[in-house]
């Protein structure tokens, strides 16, 4: 994306990166980047909801396996233990939180049934 630069702190993703902006006893704020035909595993989180926000671009979030499709300021949430994945249409821009329900937030609290990457 033209003008969005990867802060020197950010973490390299499969499909983009992450940069960690809030973190407290029961929520984690992450600014995402993810790459034209970025997107992640297929995955649950067993004690924490899911929440994307769409600053620019377009991504397709898949919730058991049927798309949702967002555009700038669209969110959507994905509640505890149901299956979801995303994929950049565009380079996009988002915030993903977790909203921990019982205690913090984790990054232990992921299993996953597939692999991440860039789909060309």
């Amino acid at each position: 994306m033209r003008g969005v630069d990867k802060p020197a702190s950010a973490t390299d993703k499969a499909w983009g990166w992450t940069i960690e902006m809030l973190a407290d006893t029961r929520r984690r704020i992450m600014k995402c980047f993810a790459v034209d035909g970025g997107y992640c595993s297929t995955h649950r989180h067993k004690n924490q909801a899911n929440i994307f926000i769409v600053e620019k671009g377009q991504l397709r979030v898949f919730i058991e396996n049927e798309g949702v499709w967002l555009y700038p300021n669209d969110s959507i949430s994905v509640p505890p233990l149901v299956r979801h994945s995303f994929q950049a249409l565009a380079e996009t821009l988002f915030l993903e939180v977790y909203i921990g329900v019982h205690g913090s937030p984790k990054l232990t609290d992921i299993e996953r049934f597939s692999e991440s990457g860039v789909k060309r």
